[in-house]
């Protein structure tokens, strides 16, 4: 009898063992997923008719290069890129920062090349944060509401990449947004 009690006891013990581990893989948090993204966020500039655009990026990979072809809609033509500033972002120590103006697509192409020091490329560790800052102005009150940033295909063949220190590209999300007002990534489609 005291045979076949042991044994009943031990199987209860395993399973209230078991469903304790089942419970605690259950309780264990989903780690997130990095992935690239690049996302643009409008604030208001120091004046009415100003406005700042911070570029962000979230890389899951080191990354050598950005390619960061960026053009610009409103209603109100008049806006314009008054300068830009690398200072205090995730891009300041890069060898070389590439600047090109597209008025006729109203389009910007950045271009942020990783340089050497000591004989070692400077890369961009994996991470989240500002590589570059757009200060924008218009003849009249900033019309926020209007504005927008998107991707686009700049000559002769610069499209939103990333390229890693191994060399591979990588396709980023991106996104745009109004600061204060949150919106979900959205993947790129092929052939854009």
């Amino acid at each position: 009898m005291r045979r076949g009690f042991t044994i009943v006891l031990l199987l209860c013990l395993a399973f209230a063992a078991t469903a304790v581990a089942q419970e605690k893989v259950a309780e264990k948090p989903k780690t997130e997923v990095v992935k690239d993204l690049v996302e643009v966020v409008l604030y208001p500039g120091a004046t009415e008719n100003s406005g700042v655009a911070v570029v962000s990026v979230t890389n899951k990979d080191v990354i050598r290069s950005l390619s960061l072809p960026l053009g610009f809609t409103c209603d109100d033509a008049s806006v314009k890129i008054d300068s830009l500033s690398y200072v205090g972002t995730r891009c300041a120590d890069y060898g070389r920062k590439q600047f090109k103006l597209f008025p006729d697509s109203n389009a910007v192409m950045l271009m942020v090349l990783s340089g050497q020091k000591d004989k070692k490329y400077v890369d961009l560790s994996p991470g989240t944060g500002e590589v570059v800052k757009l200060y924008l102005s218009g003849k009249n009150t900033f019309p926020t509401k209007s504005f927008a940033v998107k991707p686009v295909n700049l000559p002769p063949n610069n499209k939103l990449m990333f390229v890693t220190n191994g060399f591979g590209r990588v396709n980023p999300s991106f996104v745009y947004r109004v600061a204060g007002k949150k919106v979900a990534p959205k993947p790129l489609k092929k052939g854009k």
